[in-house]
């Protein structure tokens, strides 16, 4: 918060907070599972759900569309990747000045605590790297939410956008010594991360998506989408 003679008002850098985090609840697949939820009560509540995160979605998303120029769901697909990259990249590295300009400055906190448990695990150098190119068709939007500080005023809203990222890496960690503790640095690996990118609903100096948090999904959400 920042405190003005008037009362406290909102920042303008980031909300801190992630509204509504994604818990792995995803629509039905096929109509088999789909006409099962019209004869149960917990189908009727996940129909509600379902209904309720379109909603909100699509009412984020159209926000986006009449106050950013330019916006659509192809940009932000290509901008979500090249966002991901540039973090993983400068995790990879410990690039902190990247990290904080790429990352909300909650989330920055959690990336330096990252990167300090893996210098006290040994890890002197990290290796990584994309095996393939991701397309638009590896980002999968899974909701989008918009967090307004102050009701009455667009100047303090937010989008958060929670983001599947289908990639496969390359990943290995060395020692002081150049042994390597951890990975392969030829064999690739599928990847899944689920992150939340943030970005203020109107142009100006912070007009750019940040990765503004990772989620960890269930186990049982995690296992059946790999599948």
């Amino acid at each position: 918060m920042v405190q003005h003679k008037k009362g406290p008002q909102a920042s303008v850098v980031s909300p801190g907070v992630i509204a509504e985090p994604f818990k792995g609840e995803e629509p039905a697949v096929g109509w088999g599972r789909y006409l099962l939820r019209f004869v149960t009560p917990s189908g009727w509540r996940e129909l509600k759900r379902d209904f309720m995160t379109a909603v909100k979605t699509g009412f984020a998303i159209a926000k986006f569309r009449n106050r950013q120029p330019g916006f659509g769901m192809a940009a932000f697909r290509e901008d979500a990747l090249a966002l991901y990259t540039e973090v993983c990249s400068a995790l990879a590295a410990g690039d902190h000045s990247v990290l904080r300009q790429a990352a909300t400055p909650k989330h920055y906190i959690n990336l330096k605590k990252q990167l300090a448990a893996r210098q006290g695990g040994g890890w002197a150098h990290v290796a990584w790297g994309l095996a393939e190119q991701p397309s638009q068709n590896d980002v999968h939007l899974l909701q989008a939410r918009l967090l307004m500080m102050d009701p009455k005023d667009e100047k303090y809203a937010y989008g958060q956008f929670t983001v599947r990222f289908w990639t496969s890496h390359t990943f290995a960690a060395y020692d002081a010594r150049g042994k390597l503790v951890a990975g392969d640095p030829v064999r690739p690996l599928p990847v899944q991360d689920v992150w939340v990118l943030e970005r203020a609903l109107l142009p100006g100096p912070l007009g750019r998506w940040r990765a503004a948090a990772q989620i960890s999904l269930p186990a049982a959400a995690d296992a059946a989408a790999l599948h």
